[in-house]
């Protein structure tokens, strides 16, 4: 009887021993995660100014085809988080034209002085992100080419890899032509210096 007792507590302090150290790895795993989380806040809080800061002594200039578009015609939901007051989609990166840039989840002028934004889309589906001509923004965008690399990630850090297709130039007001075809994945687009036109970058996915 002492024995089969014996034999039972040994087994109770075993498995309580297990517990402790579930409980243990589990606050360390929350703990690594919460930092994760905060240090990738900060990074795109510092992006976030840096690319706010390139706006400063720029002109704000209408755009009378996305003011007569009028909303985004986003209608997919995309994961944000709250970063200085914007809520920040993830990050894109684009070595060739050494861009690395937050992109705000939705559109608006307030937005785009900000930082890139996203138009419409989702990086699981077709995503369009536009952003002004600022040197520091899509400023460079036309020097993409062919079989460049561009990353976008998001803020659950999943990371989507894309190569350049084509780069394209298309009329100002044919916002149409930017959002049609299904041979991309990534659509990235700003104006010229002029306004007249749109330099137009697709991309897919790999």
């Amino acid at each position: 009887m002492d024995k089969r007792f014996h034999k039972k507590g040994k087994l109770l302090v075993a498995a309580g021993c297990c517990c402790i150290l579930a409980a243990a790895a589990l606050f360390a795993y929350n703990g690594w995660i919460s930092a994760q989380g905060a240090r990738q806040s900060g990074e795109l809080l510092s992006l976030l100014k840096s690319s706010a800061g390139a706006s400063a002594g720029q002109t704000e200039r209408a755009d009378p085809a996305l003011d007569a578009a009028g909303a985004s015609p986003q209608g997919e939901k995309i994961a944000s988080a709250s970063v200085g007051g914007y809520d920040v989609a993830g990050t894109l990166e684009a070595d060739a034209i050494r861009v690395r840039l937050p992109v705000i989840s939705e559109w608006s002028y307030a937005n785009l002085r900000a930082a890139p934004c996203r138009y419409s889309g989702t990086p699981d589906t077709q995503m369009v992100l536009l952003a002004h001509n600022y040197a520091e923004h899509f400023g460079r965008l036309k020097d993409l080419k062919k079989g460049d690399s561009v990353t976008f990630t998001d803020v659950k850090n999943k990371v989507y890899r894309y190569r350049v297709v084509r780069t394209e130039t298309i009329s100002g007001d044919d916002l149409q032509a930017i959002l049609s075809g299904r041979d991309w994945n990534l659509t990235l687009f700003t104006c010229t210096y002029s306004g007249a036109e749109r330099v137009v970058v697709r991309c897919c996915r790999y």
